[in-house]
């Protein structure tokens, strides 16, 4: 962030990715339906809650500064580059994770989904470790998170498979609207 002149504005400079970010967390919800939400009333859930993510903010915000110039080998791939491509990969899996499940109503395929960003996530750890030590520390509740999310998930799919069954057998949800194919 830039601050010009003594009350001028602040100005924030905002990454291309990031942009990208927000306009697939955009796109996500929009395609939320009337029937994912009665679909998701009447589904058994785990009780893990969600955590806070402007830890995870922040730890990028410090990775993204720092100027850490540590190379992986013979490669020009610097660590911050590293580091903020696994952070942004485990984001997207994030944000693609509601509309998987509540959307197209795949509970294994959102399963999956989960398990990704927490390897994602868990494979930035360390890179965000060498970048800056307490951007790792701000990371571990987003990575935590993401392994809950995927245990919930996990769980989710197990609870429901006899309802997941009975929709597709029956061709079509029980708000009359069409079954996504693909769940076992």
């Amino acid at each position: 962030m830039e601050r010009r002149g003594a009350s001028g504005p602040l100005v924030v400079k905002v990454p291309r990715w990031q942009e990208g970010l927000l306009a697939a967390s955009v796109l996500a919800v929009s395609f939320r339906s009337s029937s994912a939400k009665n679909w998701k009333r009447n589904l058994q859930r785990p009780w893990v809650k969600p955590l806070i993510y402007g830890t995870a903010g922040a730890a990028s915000l410090l990775v993204w500064r720092s100027s850490t110039a540590i190379t992986f080998g013979s490669s020009s791939t610097s660590m911050k580059t590293a580091a903020l491509a696994l952070y942004g990969c485990g984001l997207l899996l994030d944000m693609a994770w509601s509309p998987i499940l509540y959307g197209a109503k795949l509970v294994g395929a959102a399963a999956v989904d989960r398990a990704v960003a927490s390897v994602a996530l868990g494979a930035a750890l360390p890179v965000f470790g060498i970048s800056n030590p307490i951007a790792a520390a701000l990371l571990l509740p987003l990575f935590a998170w993401e392994c809950c999310g995927a245990y919930w998930t996990y769980c989710l799919w197990q609870l429901n498979r006899h309802h997941i069954r009975e929709t597709k057998r029956r061709g079509r949800d029980n708000h009359g609207y069409n079954a996504p194919l693909g769940e076992e």
